[in-house]
């Protein structure tokens, strides 16, 4: 598993330091399906194309699954998710400019790696691992922030 997590999140963090995050896709209608890939992951391809990887991932793991080994994957997927994370703040801190950013962030910090950990944990069946991305979250947050300057996500309505 964690060569596949690390190979998608490291052609992810590639797409997002070149700013090629692909053209919108066309919008699917939203499912009420916690489980559903978010359908706002639409408005960039290179989030799309992450969270295919990751499904077919924990797919794969779902069949065996083993709680030995739980602690070890949430290691390994929150590392790969960080990789995401930083080049989500080294993109923000050197293209200011692009008025496409603080959306990709939002998309990231809001819908896409809460659906990521959820989704690990429905597999590990240990609602505790459920927090596998909470420092990207806040890391994507604050890079956001310092682009935009206005808070992005969960943290604004505060």
């Amino acid at each position: 598993m964690s060569a596949q997590w690390q190979a998608a999140c490291q052609q992810c963090r590639d797409a997002v330091a070149s700013g090629d995050w692909g053209d919108a896709l066309p919008m699917a209608a939203s499912s009420k399906d916690e489980f559903a890939p978010p359908a706002s992951l639409l408005a960039f391809p290179v989030l799309v194309d992450l969270a295919n990887a990751l499904l077919r991932s924990f797919n794969e793991l779902r069949a065996f699954a083993p709680v030995e080994v739980a602690a070890v994957l949430a290691a390994e997927l929150k590392s790969c998710l960080d990789l995401v994370a930083s080049a989500v703040e080294d993109y923000g801190a050197r293209a200011h400019k692009d008025a496409r950013f603080p959306a990709l962030a939002a998309l990231l910090a809001d819908d896409a790696l809460p659906f990521f950990a959820r989704c690990f944990a429905a597999v590990i069946g240990q609602a505790a691992m459920a927090d596998v991305a909470a420092g990207a979250i806040r890391r994507v947050r604050v890079a956001a922030v310092s682009v935009s300057g206005a808070a992005v996500g969960a943290e604004s309505h505060a």
